[in-house]
């Protein structure tokens, strides 16, 4: 079975986010129908699952029996969201991972999000100016001068613009037009009700790790540390950063009797608050306000230990002596509308137990297709604020596309570096007593690590640039001793306090090391404290190692097809072991005493003293501390050790099962090739071999059922017109899930496709597949209570029965 892993990215967007709910409740269904089908073997057109996710499965059951396509799984393991985009993105990352029902979101955009439900009570402007505005607009409707859309559509929000605007001109502390409350509550409603009408079943296969990204801006920042050269600087330098990501973390295992979580209601309140708070519609926000509000209507209030993870998940704000849960947030989007470098990075990590087919898929509803031509005289002021406002509102992806085609470039020419060395890799591991006994099968465990014992001494004798490999590898090593030591401080990577603790280890490991002269680089042979710290703590070789595997195993799919079960089996065992790795950076509590007692708390205070007594006598500060830095160290070596030998072990037992040819040739040459990847890797800042291929779903390239790519209605007014019109947002949704189901249609079909299969046969299935869809969405739709678009769906079935 092949796996689509799909990662996704929702921008901002304001009402165009119905569209993007339309898509993503395509997603959901497809993922409902693939976990059905993958997970349950039962009917796919059973009862829980709607029309539309029973046409999904009826799709994947033909590609499992069709001749020229694979079988598929399809897996969303990495979202990303800001702004109104935001919403969706949590809404989805909690069906995904609790087994919410992501539909309850379909209800809050078409019924709730409406101005009537969204503006605050403002205090009605003097009779006066009543009075002289109900005579201007008459004065203009008679008149027949054009008024703007946002008077001829409603006229019942004419008096509450008007009070507003009044309000904003009077006022010294202007109330924001939206009510923050009620949309803090109706969003903490909705998440209630997705828990109580879920199945609760996760839509991740077992063992999968699940990532959230979401951006917030603080209207006020927090001071972050400057790297400046200290000799040149008497005092730390900082300067106030504003854009903040929340990142939240789960796996989810089906099948056990612990039901996942992403995370407590109060903390996906705040972070889809935050995130969406479009300023000078919405009031600044915090955790404490947001608390009030849900304690105050009876929601879930949050747990001390829930405000804990506020700063937790926003560790730069503790880092800084300040607390998370006090900082006033708007709209993600502000700095960062269109959140692409953190999914990269996180696609390019996450385990699986199938071959992969990885695509990274945002959702653009409004793509600017045309150019405009600048006008031949200069634009006027008013002109000149809306080009800027347009500006902010587009924020261009050309320069995160460019960097995703630059991640693969790299990764490209890395692959082709250690493609052309395999040969060398293989003469070398020959020459040596690391090549195995082929005709010994399956190979035992100790002849394994008697291999890997003699394939890691060959390559150290052999090749004459081990010496700068062994210095990466070292400083590697002591990366993840500091990222330890961090963790267990609940420091951010860039803060002040994370560089000293990074100043005070890097000293205290080359004093440690002093013995060994500066000649001795160039011998082939590491020393005994070389070889302790590196059997701790290179805990980056063994991920890059077990990546290869995973690598090996793909690329055996075609040549091994009667032994997929096998490859599959073996891959779910490496995930199992890449998990565990991972985890053994995260939690190392037993030596957080310890390491208080050298580096201090999270505290400001506490770093400006350390900072201070390191800097004036390093020396005396390392001797003072020498003998507790060194029982951490010793302790979390012994902690190490222990464990990555047992994950040694098992992978012995798993190499060792498996029985391919394939799998032990990578893992006796990985120490040769690594000589090679290793330093292009640390040069590139690539963690894993992984290339990343994008696809978007927008208007523009969903064409089926109209080319017209303006055809959305809430792109007017600049993306706020939906919340003044339901019908304009039942129209968007609809759309949303039309283009959506064709998009995702093809994607699935393209990733199940082998090279046997021609072009025609793949437009074929397309078609039909894509059109039963349609029908169905339709049907849905038309069936939605109080619907207002029932003439537009009327039209579209016309068009669907005459194909």
């Amino acid at each position: 079975m092949k796996e689509v892993r799909i990662a996704l990215v929702l921008f901002g967007g304001v009402s165009l986010a119905v569209y993007m709910n339309g898509i993503v409740t395509e997603l959901w269904r497809v993922l409902q129908a693939s976990r059905h089908l993958r997970m349950r073997p039962a009917d796919s057109r059973s009862p829980e699952l709607s029309e539309t996710a029973s046409v999904y499965g009826d799709l994947l059951r033909a590609l499992d029996n069709h001749p020229k396509t694979e079988t598929l799984r399809v897996v969303v393991d990495t979202v990303a969201g800001t702004s109104a985009g935001g919403l969706n993105a949590v809404a989805l990352s909690k069906a995904i991972v609790e087994g919410g029902d992501f539909s309850v979101l379909n209800k809050v955009w078409i019924e709730l999000a409406d101005i009537h439900q969204l503006k605050a009570e403002v205090a009605g402007a003097p009779w006066p100016v009543r009075a002289l505005t109900w005579l201007g607009y008459q004065y203009l409707s008679v008149t027949g001068v054009k008024l703007p859309k946002v008077l001829n559509f409603r006229r019942a929000i004419w008096p509450w613009l008007r009070d507003v605007i009044y309000q904003l001109l009077r006022r010294k502390r202007p109330i924001p037009p939206f009510d923050s409350r009620d949309f803090t509550l109706m969003i903490a409603a909705a998440y209630a009700s997705m828990e109580a009408t879920g199945d609760r079943v996760a839509l991740l296969p077992s063992r999968s790790q699940f990532n959230l990204f979401m951006t917030q801006t603080d209207l006020f920042g927090w001071p972050q540390h400057l790297k400046l050269d200290e000799d040149l600087h008497s005092e730390p330098q900082v300067e106030r950063a504003h854009a903040q990501v929340m990142t939240l973390h789960s796996a989810a295992c089906p099948g056990t009797t612990t039901r996942p979580v992403l995370s407590g209601a109060p903390i996906l309140v705040f972070a889809s608050r935050t995130t969406a708070g479009f300023p000078l519609v919405f009031q600044p926000i915090n955790f404490k306000q947001i608390a009030a509000y849900l304690k105050e209507c009876g929601f879930e209030s949050p747990t001390d230990a829930q405000a804990d993870d506020v700063n937790t998940l926003l560790p730069d704000y503790q880092a800084a002596g300040l607390n998370a849960d006090s900082a006033w947030m708007v709209d993600g989007g502000v700095l960062d509308n269109k959140p692409f470098a953190n999914v990269i990075k996180a696609i390019a990590t996450n385990p699986a137990d199938r071959q992969v087919y990885r695509r990274l898929l945002y959702v653009e509803p409004d793509p600017e297709t045309m150019l405009a031509k600048p006008p031949v005289e200069a634009p006027g002021m008013w002109h000149g604020v809306r080009q800027v406002w347009q500006l902010l509102r587009h924020e261009p992806i050309a320069a995160d596309l460019r960097m995703v085609e630059q991640y693969n470039t790299k990764v490209a020419k890395i692959l082709a570096a250690r493609d052309v060395n395999y040969p060398l890799a293989m003469a070398a591991a020959r020459q040596s007593n690391a090549w195995p006994d082929f005709k010994k099968t399956p190979p035992t465990i100790d002849q394994l690590m008697s291999w890997r014992a003699a394939s890691n001494m060959a390559a150290n004798l052999q090749a004459p640039g081990y010496a700068g490999y062994l210095t990466l590898k070292l400083q590697a090593a002591a990366n993840i001793f500091v990222h330890i030591i961090c963790r267990s401080l609940q420091l951010p990577e860039n803060c002040q306090h994370a560089q000293l603790v990074r100043n005070i280890v890097e000293a205290w490991i080359e004093r440690r090391q002093s013995a060994r002269q500066t000649s001795s680089l160039s011998e082939t042979t590491a020393s005994a404290d070389d070889i302790k710290m590196l059997r701790a703590f290179d805990i980056p070789f063994r991920l890059r190692r077990l990546f290869a595997l995973v690598d090996t195993a793909n690329k055996i799919y075609d040549t091994e097809v009667k032994h997929r079960s096998r490859i599959d089996a073996f891959k779910r065992q490496l995930a199992v072991l890449i998990s565990e790795l991972e985890s053994l950076k995260l939690n190392n509590r037993e030596i957080t005493a310890d390491i208080h007692k050298v580096f201090g708390g999270a505290h400001p205070e506490s770093v400006s003293y350390i900072h201070a007594a390191f800097r004036k006598d390093k020396a005396g500060f390392l001797n003072r501390h020498d003998h507790i830095i060194g029982c951490v160290y010793n302790d979390l070596s012994s902690i190490f050790t222990s464990k990555s030998e047992n994950i040694n072990h098992r992978l012995m037992g798993a190499i060792s099962a498996v029985n391919m040819a394939d799998v032990t040739t990578a893992f006796v040459t990985f120490p040769f090739l690594d000589l090679v990847t290793f330093p292009l890797m640390e040069l590139a800042g690539i963690d894993n071999l992984i290339p990343v291929k994008t696809m978007w779903v927008s208007p523009c390239d969903a064409t089926s059922l109209s080319t017209d790519a303006s055809r959305l209605k809430c792109r007017q007014l600049d993306g706020f017109y939906g919340f003044f019109s339901r019908s304009a947002r039942e129209h968007d949704l609809l759309w949303g899930r039309l283009d959506g189901a064709e998009r995702l249609i093809t994607l699935i079909i393209n990733a199940a496709a082998t090279p046997a299969m021609v072009s025609t046969e793949l437009e074929a299935l397309q078609k039909d597949f894509t059109r039963r869809a349609h029908v169905a969405i339709l049907q849905e739709e038309k069936a939605r209570p109080g619907t207002l678009i029932g003439d537009d769906i009327s039209a579209l079935e016309k068009i669907l029965q005459r194909r």
